[in-house]
């Protein structure tokens, strides 16, 4: 809504008794209003490609693990079973250091 404001001021017209008093508005130009509209949107979309971005990191990251769990379980049960502990057990510690 700033970009919208506009400059107001009174003003007179005509001379002596015919003098009238007039409100004048003066208003931004509509080219840069797009602009700045423009500008804003180009920065939100940059925002949300990056959200996007990390989140399809992320899954990518999920993936793999899953993967990599699943082949370590076809070899050794009691290995995924282990790796599983010590991560869980790190993520554990990890947010108790976090929170102090």
């Amino acid at each position: 809504l700033q970009i919208l404001e506009s400059q107001v001021r009174k003003v007179r017209i005509g001379k002596g008794e015919d003098a009238e008093e007039i409100t004048e508005y003066k208003f931004k130009d509509p080219r840069e209003l797009a602009l700045k509209a423009m500008q804003e949107i180009r920065g939100q979309l940059k925002l949300q490609l990056e959200i996007f971005q990390a989140l399809f990191d992320m899954r990518a990251v999920k993936q793999f693990q899953t993967e990599v769990l699943e082949v370590i379980a076809s070899v050794s049960t009691q290995a995924r079973d282990e790796i599983i502990r010590r991560l869980t057990e790190r993520n554990a510690l990890r947010s108790a250091l976090d929170l102090n």
